[in-house]
């Protein structure tokens, strides 16, 4: 950025005030700059993430879809136009990261199949108008590996608590890794749910299909339509509540019976769960 920074101070000169294609060269050689700076971060970031996992475990992890049985009464609180038409029985998608005496492995922080559809969908909805389509500006994130090991096996010399997690508005449970890894390295099984509910920028369904984030819901509140804004939230929340409920019972049961989708991984919580002490916790809409 240091010949940026020349090149705006020469602006500055009378000299070049007086002459109009010096001031189109020192333009052009800025926005050369200002893109060069940017491809260099993104090719070789100056700083390595360092995750935290301040614990006494390794960590694994897996992600997969939950099987689970949703409370009726609970769906009827649902509002279709919403959250979609959902059944009783259906899936939740979850990350579950938990203590193990396997080896650390290597994972990538953003799952490489959706890496770039996040980070498309995040600039999109979060960034200002001039930088809506450059997603390629947040690359730096599927460059970052952590340090845990995919289908490890869970410590199976004593019971370990439990976490379910809730993320907030854009967010899912890759994004969140961090603070499930730490709690795990700390010896708790942390459930990390990816709501369906259309707070996430991407989440993948059972059935193979993407889901994105609701950006109708946003215009209801930019078009200054209050009420029906706030009844697309609640809406919102009481399906989250619905898929809490579901995916916290589901990995209770994890604790009695193994299910199909983590015998193919080779994983199994069977009595390796103190479905006695659980905590809740979420961040922000979570």
């Amino acid at each position: 950025m240091t010949p940026f920074l020349f090149l705006q101070a020469l602006r500055q000169l009378t000299f070049v005030e007086e002459h109009y294609w010096i001031r189109g060269t020192i333009f052009v050689l800025s926005v050369v700059c200002l893109f060069l700076a940017a491809a260099l971060c993104i090719l070789f970031p100056a700083v390595e993430l360092r995750p935290i996992r301040d614990g006494t475990y390794n960590v694994g992890v897996v992600d997969v879809q939950l099987p689970v049985v949703f409370a009726l009464d609970l769906l009827n609180k649902c509002n279709p136009e919403v959250v979609g038409k959902k059944e009783t029985n259906g899936f939740v998608s979850v990350r579950i990261l938990y203590p193990t005496r396997d080896a650390p492995g290597s994972v990538p922080y953003l799952d490489p199949k959706l890496a770039k559809l996040i980070c498309a969908q995040l600039m999109k909805l979060g960034a200002p108008p001039p930088l809506k389509e450059f997603g390629w500006i947040l690359h730096t994130w599927c460059l970052h590996n952590l340090p845990i090991r995919r289908n490890a096996t869970p410590v199976d010399d004593e019971t370990v608590p439990l976490v379910i997690f809730s993320h907030g508005l854009m967010g899912n449970a890759n994004i969140y890794s961090h603070q499930g890894m730490s709690l795990a390295s700390k010896g708790s099984c942390v459930l990390m749910i990816n709501h369906s509910d259309g707070s996430s920028p991407i989440v993948e369904q059972q059935d193979g299909s993407i889901m994105h984030y609701n950006e109708e819901i946003i215009q209801l509140f930019k078009d200054k339509k209050e009420e029906v804004y706030k009844d697309a939230r609640r809406s919102q929340t009481d399906w989250r509540v619905a898929e809490f409920v579901s995916a916290c019972t589901a990995l209770v049961n994890l604790n009695q019976c193994n299910i199909l989708e983590l015998e193919l991984l080779g994983v199994s919580f069977v009595h390796k769960l103190n479905i006695k002490d659980v905590t809740f916790m979420g961040h922000s809409f979570g």
